[in-house]
């Protein structure tokens, strides 16, 4: 299998770099450095990539093989973090950090130690390249959407065998680690009037009459896929199919305007058909981490770039009564948008059993 290009990568942010040298510091893990190195965690590691030329990696001994990127200096830290930061990087510079995860005891220990003349930010520059995804990334995330389509098409099937949220979770999260593959996030499985809650988390119920969300997703080799289906328990309401329906058709519409229209333009239209009831933004970029860019809200006026990924989520919620989310991956392309899951999105009914 192919491996990542880590040094093209590197390279790529060189040249958007605006600071002499850019220092990202792991702690057990971080995506950025993850992205650069194929580091995976440990107990910490210091990655300086300067402006021009190699970058290096200071980690302990330990550690330090756990850096899979051939074409950086290794450095194996002898007395102190602080002594080998000061070997490379030479005082007086402008240093790029990422804010966005540095604590701010490693930022206070940072500017101590190598004294620059002035700290910027890089964490935007570091997501807006991770955001257009190489030719590796496209086939581990299209792994993963493939893998966790496969596991939620079993789940579905087998719901007539359980009783309960939790059985659903338990069997999406097993099947996943029978693949080996660890969860993007914690699995959401919420019933009836729990579904009204978008981020419902206790997935302890017993199982009842009305819609059920489930919303999941797995890693494949670091990247994530992330999939929603709502399907129905007993007999639903004409009512309830439209209602349905309208999600569905709303979602099928908002793929189709991402591929020539704006995140904000497909927002307002997807917020204007399903009103106030639309509780949240349309979707989220995907990659390393679950939330990244390209940011599918009404924030982001650009047009999507392509081979970036990201979901599409409609959903309504009547607070304490029902709700309903139906959730794809998307990679953009030249020609228009690819969705990755597959998972049948005609509405599932399941009334095999008697739901209260």
């Amino acid at each position: 299998m192919a491996s990542p290009n880590y040094e093209k990568r590197i390279k790529t942010f060189q040249k958007s770099m605006k600071c002499n040298y850019a220092v990202l510091v792991s702690r057990d893990y971080d995506s950025n450095v993850y992205y650069f190195t194929g580091f995976k965690g440990g107990n910490f590691g210091f990655l300086v990539i300067p402006k021009k030329g190699k970058a290096s990696f200071i980690s302990s001994s330990i550690d330090i093989g756990n850096a899979q990127n051939k074409s950086i200096k290794k450095i194996i830290i002898k007395k102190s973090t602080r002594e080998e930061l000061r070997k490379i990087i030479k005082k007086n510079k402008i240093i790029g950090v990422d804010f966005s995860a540095l604590a701010l005891a490693y930022y206070a220990g940072l500017k101590k130690s190598i004294k620059p003349k002035k700290v910027v930010d890089v964490s935007q520059i570091l997501l807006e390249q991770r955001a257009v995804k190489d030719k590796y990334e496209l086939v581990q995330i299209k792994n993963a959407a493939k893998n966790i389509s496969e596991i939620l098409d079993m789940a579905i099937k087998n719901i007539p065998t359980f009783n309960y949220e939790r059985e659903i979770k338990n069997f999406i999260d097993v099947e996943a680690r029978k693949r080996g593959l660890p969860m993007s996030f914690d699995t959401i499985v919420a019933s009836g009037k729990n579904a009204s809650n978008p981020h419902y988390s206790r997935c302890s119920d017993r199982l009842r009459r009305g819609f059920l969300v489930i919303d999941c997703g797995v890693k494949f080799n670091g990247y994530c896929s992330d999939i929603t289906r709502t399907v129905f328990l007993g007999n639903p309401t004409r009512q309830e199919i439209q209602i349905y329906n309208k999600v569905l058709n709303i979602q099928k519409k908002c793929i189709g305007m991402l591929s020539s229209k704006t995140p904000k333009q497909v927002n307002e239209f997807a917020k204007r058909e399903l009103g106030k009831d639309f509780l949240h933004s349309l979707g989220h970029g995907i990659g390393l981490d679950i939330h990244e860019l390209p940011n599918i809200t009404l924030k982001n006026n650009s047009k999507l770039k392509n081979s970036t990924c990201f979901t599409v989520e409609p959903g309504v919620y009547k607070k304490g009564k029902y709700g309903i989310r139906l959730e794809d991956d998307l990679l953009k392309q030249d020609w228009g948008l690819k969705i990755l899951t597959s998972v049948k999105n005609s509405l599932t009914i399941i009334n095999k059993k008697v739901y209260k």
